[in-house]
């Protein structure tokens, strides 16, 4: 019963997706090689004009380099003279500048002690 209520099929209906699909490759293809060819003549659109030759060369700018040096002195004042007796303004014209001394840097802070090992009770 099927068979003769079942409308017959077109002959090259089952082709016409095939067709599509190798239409569109084919568009594809042809595009893609146009571009490749712009490419290749040097008239990139990404990149814009191509230059006539070779520019100039800019002249090189001359970089000025600043260097900033900070020295840092630590002045501690000594305290009273060994001599003990003698006045403050004598003493001060007599034994010339005070001693300077250059304390040095910090001594790192210790580190913490290793955590003692996890364990498990039973």
């Amino acid at each position: 019963m099927t068979d003769a209520t079942a409308t017959p099929r077109r002959p090259g209906a089952g082709s016409v997706p095939a067709l599509t699909g190798l239409a569109a490759l084919t568009v594809f293809a042809v595009v893609l090689i146009l571009l490749a060819w712009r490419m290749l003549g040097g008239d990139d659109p990404a990149l814009g004009a191509p230059q006539a030759g070779p520019a100039a060369a800019a002249p090189a700018q001359r970089v000025i380099v600043r260097r900033i040096i900070r020295r840092t002195i630590v002045v501690t004042s000594a305290g009273p003279a060994a001599g003990g007796g003698a006045s403050a303004t004598g003493s001060a014209a007599t034994a010339g500048p005070p001693p300077t001394r250059v304390s040095a840097a910090p001594a790192p802070a210790a580190t913490a002690p290793a955590p003692a090992p996890v364990t498990r009770s039973s």
